[in-house]
Formats: structure tokens, C-alpha cells, sequence
């Protein structure tokens, strides 16, 4: 005959204490959680930079004034999305891509973007200006499961109203 230890409610209590805990660990190191560093919202917000425009003319200068460089390592392209306010028109112009060999771009940088850069868009009162970020996640941590090295992602870092 085999004897059994009757449950008791501590150790009932013991037991869901346990599987919660697995269950909290498994999530955060997984990226289920929303504050796991798996995330990889988390990953394409991780740098701050900031940009200054400066306007004389039909010519607007955009300074990389801080944060961290833009290198080939992880940057598809820095471009500047322009789009005009009362045509819809938008285009695109590249201050850099891995193909032009324009990096490291770094802080005190500058692009001076003037109407012979641009074909289909006019820069005129009313028309804004993005920088434009795409590339590829920042390496997550060994254990994140869901980690996608080869996932792109685009993050605009500053906007400028054409004046």
C-alpha cells in the first residue's frame, strides 16, 4: 500500500506561488511582458538624437546636434521625407545609405537640402521636412527567443515646418 501526504493549503498555496513565478520568468525573458527587454518596440526606441534646422532662402540646413552616431553597422538609410502641404506631394532625399558610403553621420553633421535636390516636391511655405532613421534592430539580449536580427524598422527623429 502506498501512503500519501494529504494536500494541505500551504502547500497548495506554495505551488501557485511557484508556477506564477515560472510562468512571470518565462514571459519577461521571452518578450510576453511589456516591460521585457526582448521587445522589439523597445529595441528600434532605444536611441535618442536630436536634429536643428536652420532656413536662409530656398535652402534648409539640418545639423545633427546630439546622440548617437549613425553607422553602417545597423543604418539602411537616413533620408529626409519631404512632403508639400497643399499639393500632397512627398519625396524622398538620402543624406546617406550603405551603398553611398556617407557613414559614420555624427553629431555637428550637416545637410543642406535646397529646391535643385528636390524633382516633383517645391519647398514652400507650409512644407515639412522629416528625418528619417531605417535599419535594423540593435542586438537583444542572448536569450530573447523572439529576437529578429534581420527585422527593419524606421523611426522619425525630427520634423520642420517650411516656413
Amino acid at each position: 500500500m502506498r501512503w500519501m501526504i494529504p494536500p494541505t493549503p500551504a502547500r497548495a498555496v506554495g505551488t501557485v506561488v511557484v508556477g506564477l513565478l515560472l510562468v512571470s520568468a518565462g514571459a519577461y525573458l521571452t518578450g510576453a511582458s511589456w516591460n521585457s527587454p526582448c521587445h522589439d518596440d523597445l529595441a528600434f526606441s532605444a536611441h535618442d538624437r536630436t536634429f536643428d534646422f536652420e532656413q536662409s532662402g530656398d535652402t534648409v540646413t539640418a545639423e545633427f546636434e546630439s546622440g548617437e552616431p549613425f553607422t553602417d553597422s545597423n543604418t539602411v538609410s537616413v533620408a529626409f521625407i519631404v512632403e508639400n502641404a497643399s499639393s500632397g506631394a512627398a519625396e524622398r532625399v538620402e543624406w546617406g545609405t550603405n551603398e553611398s558610403g556617407a557613414f559614420p553621420i555624427t553629431p555637428s553633421d550637416r545637410f543642406h537640402l535646397n529646391q535643385t535636390a528636390l524633382e516633383t516636391v517645391q519647398l514652400e511655405s507650409g512644407t515639412t521636412i522629416r528625418v528619417m532613421w531605417t535599419g535594423y534592430e540593435p542586438q537583444l539580449p542572448w536569450y530573447c527567443l523572439n529576437a529578429r536580427d534581420d527585422t527593419v524598422g524606421a523611426v522619425t527623429y525630427a520634423r520642420y515646418e517650411v516656413a
